[in-house]
């Protein structure tokens, strides 16, 4: 009885004895995990700053003799994808005692033993990739130095001054359109059908001077020459008459208002270079100054450039216009729509101005003005029409169709206050 209670006692303290040196043992296994928890995040600290230093050497230097600690760039596998790697296990079953493994190695193999399903990838699989290729610079030497190629012996009063010249850009465009047809019929004394011999010679100039600075400001100088003579065996008072006459000038200064719309301020002016005379009539129908108009305007532009560019020109609406008309023959000022005893006139009113190209075909153009000008009292417009077909670079036949009504003149009993003319020509023509 007593051998057996002595039996329970020594067993009970060997119990307690093998308690105590178990909870001895996971303190001590304790207080080591929790000092390698600093070493490691103090070691992964320094192998990001050694990358941020990697290339600057000097840095690098002065970093490892103040603080006397070499930084470890190992320590960057425990934050990439997991990767077994042969040298942290082969190390464990080496025979060399004195193999000083580092935290970041018995971290990995802790993590091979204990969770191996973390591991991604292995060492085999990333020497079948190949190691990362790093570019070297490479130092390129000159054949031969700059300094050298200078001639120490050149005299530097051989050196030729230049002047830089600056150009301003030039905002003018000149253009030109030059025409001449002549015509010939030539008709017996005994023709079955009657009839006379005739020539006329009709000679036409457009010549344009516009002014563009690119910002929005445009002025534009148009002046209109044709004058047209023939001569007429019917015609026994005059050798020669008019049968087209117009010496016209437009200018039209333009402002930039919204899209392709312009203030704008017009002027025109009209009269003919030579008297004007009906067959066998000795009277004196027009004549130069006599009369002449000026139309002077304010409104707005729209530059029209339709049908992808093959309808080109512009609108011109003035709603405040201003006429003055003068005529230097006193037989002419009535017929003029001009008080009698008076030399000239002024209006006010309203003014509108058409004018566009329309391009067929290459060779086949349609030039139009549509001008309107009214006082409200009286009317005036007209509608000018010129096609013209190219049959070469110098040679051109041309369809002029002119309808014109004017209420200010005498009522006709046949056209009323309606005008017509028309001529076809074929002959020389050049554009500048």
């Amino acid at each position: 009885m007593k051998v057996s209670i002595v039996a329970i006692l020594l067993s009970m303290c060997f119990c307690c004895v093998q308690g105590l040196a178990q909870v001895h043992n996971r303190n001590s296994k304790a207080v080591v995990e929790a000092d390698t928890i600093p070493v490691l995040v103090k070691s992964y600290a320094d192998s990001l700053a050694f990358y941020k230093v990697k290339l600057d050497s000097l840095h690098e230097v002065n970093v490892s003799s103040k603080t006397g600690f070499q930084p470890n760039a190992n320590y960057y596998r425990l934050f990439i994808p997991l990767t077994f790697y042969h040298a942290i296990a082969g190390e464990r079953f080496s025979l060399d005692t004195d193999t000083n493994h580092d935290e970041w190695e018995n971290s990995l193999l802790s993590v091979y033993l204990h969770r191996p399903d973390l591991v991604v990838d292995t060492q085999s699989q990333l020497d079948k990739a190949g190691k990362i290729v790093q570019p070297k610079p490479k130092t390129v030497i000159p054949e031969s130095e700059i300094v050298n190629m200078i001639d120490q012996d050149a005299d530097m009063n051989d050196i030729i001054a230049v002047d830089a010249i600056v150009k301003r850009p030039n905002f003018w465009k000149f253009s030109a359109d030059l025409g001449l047809q002549v015509t010939q019929n030539y008709v017996s004394s005994n023709w079955y059908q009657g009839g006379e011999s005739n020539y006329n010679v009709l000679a036409t100039a457009t010549l344009k001077a516009n002014y563009d600075n690119k910002s929005g400001f445009c002025w534009e100088n148009t002046l209109e020459v044709r004058l047209g003579l023939k001569n007429s065996r019917g015609d026994t008072l005059h050798t020669l008459k008019t049968s087209e006459d117009l010496l016209r000038y437009t200018a039209k200064v333009t402002r930039k208002a919204t899209g392709n719309w312009s203030y704008a301020v017009q002027m025109i002016t009209t009269t003919q270079l030579m008297r004007g005379f009906n067959t066998n009539d000795p009277v004196v129908r027009s004549d130069f100054l006599s009369p002449i108009t000026v139309n002077p305007s304010i409104g707005m532009n729209y530059s029209m450039n339709w049908f992808k560019g093959r309808m080109s020109g512009s609108i011109y609406l003035a709603p405040i216009a201003f006429t003055y008309k003068y005529c230097k023959r006193d037989a002419l000022v009535t017929a003029n729509g001009i008080d009698e005893g008076k030399h000239s006139s002024k209006t006010y009113g309203s003014e509108m101005k058409i004018e566009f190209d329309f391009k067929f075909c290459s060779d086949v153009t349609l030039h139009s003005r549509i001008y309107a000008n009214t006082s409200y009292k009286r009317m005036l417009m007209e509608f000018e029409n010129t096609i013209t077909m190219n049959v070469n670079k110098y040679l051109s036949c041309k369809l002029f169709v002119y309808p014109r009504f004017d209420d200010s003149l005498t009522k006709d009993d046949h056209h009323g206050y309606w005008h017509f003319k028309e001529w076809m020509s074929l002959g020389f023509s050049y554009s500048l």
